[in-house]
């Protein structure tokens, strides 16, 4: 995804500055943000695991509900922090190039000011992995990063009133795979807590 970007940034003939600021968002800023989901689903894989595996189904509602809810506000007070500092950051990334830092905010908050609410495509995509379902682990999983926003990505190349607004297709496609994988979590909380009466409803 991140060649495609470039390719497309290349076509759109964008200059240095906006290049190299996008560059600081991806490589830093989304990376650090990487590292920590990484900790977040270390924990959430045989927690569930182990409580889906002894038939506690509801218990498996209250995980997946815990981890969504406290996922996206992690995400958030993080990206919170991300913004503010993005300036001040960006000139110790760039050694001090002063243009490229004061453009970092503006497209941080445009390719990942919404990325908090995307990061529920990972927690569903983590609770199908537990589940030894990897093909639908990897549709949802990678919804945001791929399915959506490559197409997302070529239409804001065509319809972007300015560069900068360009980089806005990270929201919306943030806002888009965040609520579609809110909307399955919803559903999945709803089918384990269903399962977990199944038994008594029988006898």
């Amino acid at each position: 995804t991140v060649t495609f970007i470039n390719n497309v940034m290349v076509g759109m003939n964008m200059d240095i500055n906006n290049s190299a600021a996008y560059g600081v968002c991806q490589a830093y800023f989304k990376g650090w943000i990487s590292v920590l989901l990484q900790g977040v689903f270390k924990g959430f894989t045989p927690l569930f695991s182990y409580n889906y595996g002894a038939g506690l189904y509801d218990r498996c509602a209250q995980i997946l509900k815990m981890y969504l809810i406290r996922t996206i506000l992690i995400m958030t007070g993080l990206i919170a922090v991300l913004l503010i500092l993005a300036k001040p950051l960006g000139m110790v990334l760039t050694s001090g190039d002063e243009q490229t830092a004061g453009l970092i905010r503006i497209v941080a908050f445009g390719y990942i000011g919404m990325l908090s609410l995307g990061t529920a495509c990972q927690v569903i995509g983590a609770y199908y992995m537990c589940l030894g379902k990897p093909i639908k682990s990897f549709l949802v999983g990678s919804s945001r990063q791929f399915w959506i926003m490559i197409p997302v990505c070529l239409i804001m190349s065509r319809i972007a009133l300015s560069t900068e607004m360009f980089f806005f297709f990270g929201m919306i496609s943030d806002i888009l795979g965040g609520l579609l994988a809110i909307l399955l979590g919803v559903r999945i909380i709803r089918d384990l807590r269903n399962k977990e009466f199944e038994p008594k409803l029988e006898s």
